[in-house]
């Protein structure tokens, strides 16, 4: 188990990218509740292999990307997204609550420092997801 708010920084990561595998068994991400100022910690076990069936059913781009872009999540017809948020290699809640219109959903990314970022996406069937997302 990591520490609150501990996940391989972007030095450990491999070259070749993020991989599923480079995840720990499960990650504890720290985030504080807007409303009340409370901390909150959430524990995320590691997608099992027979759960990422539907991981190509959604589409990150462009990636990587800089600040003139916007970056776009698109989910293939008939495959729904219950949560989606953004995270920092550190285990920092970048961008909660991402709303998707017509299985569309855009995250402005001007003002993010430039460096490897974590998208949590958890499907309709409560299966999550990762995708690794790259700021230049």
């Amino acid at each position: 188990m990591l520490e609150v708010g501990k996940m391989p920084n972007s030095s450990s990561m491999p070259s070749s990218g993020f991989k599923l595998q480079d995840l720990p068994k499960n990650m504890q991400l720290a985030t504080v509740d807007d409303k009340t100022n409370t901390p909150l910690v959430q524990t995320i076990a590691k997608p099992e292999a027979d759960k990422l069936q539907n991981v190509s059913m959604v589409h990150v781009f462009p990636n990587p990307i800089d600040d003139k872009q916007s970056l776009t999540i698109a989910l293939d017809k008939g495959f729904s997204i219950a949560q989606t948020q953004l995270f920092d290699m550190s285990g920092r809640l970048i961008q909660a609550d991402i709303s998707y219109n017509d299985s569309t959903a855009t995250i402005h990314t001007h003002g993010l420092e430039n460096g490897i970022y974590l998208l949590y996406l958890k499907d309709m069937q409560a299966n999550v997801h990762f995708k690794q997302i790259i700021k230049q």
